[in-house]
């Protein structure tokens, strides 16, 4: 008893130590926005060759082997 006490108090800890910039930036995508690279979670996504997350258009998809000449 005691030790799934001390369990569960290590694991709530550990889930609210997360600071807000940081569940901001695993939460990107969640803005409902368009503009400025928030897309909103019901339209599809991709990611540029940048990391940032755009909304999907397929004649703008980075192909990095053709873009290296393979």
């Amino acid at each position: 008893m005691q030790f799934t006490l001390i369990s569960l108090f290590a694991l709530v800890s550990v889930a609210l130590a997360v600071t807000q910039q940081e569940h901001n930036e695993f939460i990107k995508r969640q803005a409902a926005v368009v503009g400025n690279g928030d897309v909103p979670v019901n339209v599809a996504a991709m990611t540029d060759k940048d990391g940032n997350v755009v909304q999907f258009d397929a004649n703008k998809v980075y192909l990095d082997a053709q873009a290296r000449g393979i």
